[in-house]
């Protein structure tokens, strides 16, 4: 008993090493390779290949979904400060269209917007495996609700992002409209930038709006979930009035029918011929022994 108890308390204390150290992990969500997986799964909790070792212990640490959830939280915190400094560094390409910082500014911009663009694909792909269907009840209502949890908080920057790409573009489009009207040697050089950036805006744009209708979906088919659950309560209210209804209508008939029983017994009591019967012996015995007893005074 005594080696089995310090047996589970190794497990114990490898697996909380393992979470320390994968929490306490640099850059732990990688965002450059967004096809890399969580854990390996055919390393085990020392680090070794569990296909290459004889008789190991294997200890899953927690659900994968699990970790893709936090993963998203990390995330969406990352786009958050990424859409503040595009905005920033916007309105600073705005202020200087043709100045020195604004090369390094277009560049800088260029790299931010591909850097969320990659991010919000990575967040709708982590959504995509927390939301496949699983045969535990509770495991799938946790699922779904924090694909729902996520979704809430990723419509809002997708539509801050795309608002503020957009104001971008349209600003463009006016600098290079009013461009050629003023006379600088590095106006030309500005122009291609300008249509560069213009195009990556395009395409960034374009994806944005692909991918904010496919956040409607999903948030539509939350809606159509939680009418659905109304619906399905307003029934099963319905169907409860529904019972109580019949349950008192059987009462009602039974005490109905309780009475009727009595009724009937005591008209059946009242009716009943051997009652007569009786009391018509009852009198011929009586006239008998009085027609006995006048013979008997006469004599």
């Amino acid at each position: 008993m005594l080696k089995s108890l310090v047996f589970y308390r190794n497990l114990t204390h490898s697996y909380q090493n393992i979470r320390h150290k994968e929490k306490e992990k640099v850059h732990r969500f990688d965002i450059a390779n967004l096809d890399a997986p969580l854990l390996d799964k055919n390393t085990d909790l020392n680090g070794n290949d569990c296909s290459s070792s004889i008789n190991v212990v294997r200890l899953d640490v927690i659900p994968d979904w699990i970790e893709l959830v936090d993963e998203c939280n990390f995330l969406l915190s990352s786009v958050r400060d990424k859409v503040k400094e595009l905005e920033k560094a916007q309105n600073m390409n705005i202020l200087d269209v043709f100045g020195k910082k604004a090369r390094s500014e277009y560049e800088k911009i260029a790299n931010l917007s591909k850097d969320i663009s990659s991010i919000f694909k990575k967040i709708e792909i982590n959504m995509e495996l927390i939301s496949r269907d699983v045969d535990e009840y509770v495991e799938h209502r946790l699922r779904r609700n924090a694909k729902a949890k996520i979704a809430s908080e990723l419509i809002p920057l997708s539509f801050t992002f795309r608002k503020i790409q957009k104001s971008f573009y349209d600003s463009l489009q006016n600098d290079s409209q009013n461009a050629y009207t003023k006379p600088d040697i590095n106006v030309n050089n500005n122009l291609v930038t300008d249509e560069l950036v213009q195009d990556s805006v395009q395409i960034s744009h374009e994806n944005i709006a692909d991918r904010t209708m496919r956040l409607q979906q999903i948030a539509l088919t939350v809606q159509d979930l939680k009418d659905m659950y109304s619906q399905l309560s307003t029934m099963l209210v319905e169907q409860g009035s529904m019972l109580d209804q019949i349950d008192y209508n059987v009462r009602e008939f039974s005490r109905n029918s309780h009475k009727f029983a009595q009724e009937l017994k005591l008209r059946n009591e009242r009716d009943n011929p051997k009652k007569a019967v009786k009391t018509v012996r009852y009198l011929v015995s009586v006239i008998f022994v009085e027609l006995l007893l006048v013979i008997i005074k006469f004599a």
